[in-house]
């Protein structure tokens, strides 16, 4: 399989655009996009011990890339498991991508396609881009043209740059009556709730 980037979003992305459950959780974003990690680290661990999957993400994307504590993919792995069940997209697809290149976790490429497959399917761009890869390439589920291309338009559609390119990639082996059946898939598509 060709190696797949890991996508990790900036700390700014640190915060989301759902309901904030107090300000807690923005003094901790504050913090970190200030560089004040322990601040930081120690916001959301209180906050991910309660339960909030936004929180757990950011503590395990901190173990992640050793941002005021050690880097620890295991650790990484914990937290964004606990909040990838939570259905966080990030999480998710950061599971994935740990699964995929075996960071923290034994490799497994069917456990990948999984946590993608629920990232993807909730909205989040870099997963629907890693579900394209896995069709055009075929190794993890059947290579599919038709899927890959659906994937990498409404990834690129949510501004996945690359995606672009594989879409062509795509068309390239791909019948007229295929690619609008694609086009038709990625035009019906909609995000779980």
């Amino acid at each position: 399989m060709k190696t797949l980037r890991y996508v990790l979003p900036a700390l700014v992305l640190l915060s989301t655009s759902s309901i904030a459950l107090g300000d807690d959780f923005q003094d901790g974003v504050d913090a970190a996009n200030r560089g004040i990690y322990k601040t930081a680290y120690k916001v959301f661990s209180e906050l991910a011990e309660q339960g909030d999957a936004r929180a757990q993400y950011n503590l395990g994307f901190m173990h992640l890339e050793g941002l005021g504590v050690s880097k620890d993919s295991k650790e990484a792995f914990k937290w964004f498991r606990l909040a990838a069940e939570q259905r966080q997209g990030r999480a998710q697809h950061s599971l994935g991508m740990m699964y995929l290149q075996g960071d923290g976790v034994r490799k497994n490429s069917k456990e990948a396609f999984k946590w993608f497959r629920l990232a993807a399917y909730q909205g989040y761009a870099d997963a629907q881009f890693h579900m394209g890869m896995m069709y055009l390439e075929g190794e993890v589920a059947p290579e599919d043209n038709v899927l890959a291309h659906m994937w990498f338009a409404l990834s690129a559609a949510r501004g996945v740059e690359s995606a672009v390119h594989h879409r062509k990639e795509c068309e390239e082996k791909m019948s007229p009556s295929q690619i609008e059946q694609a086009q038709t898939m990625a035009m019906n598509w909609r995000p779980n709730k």
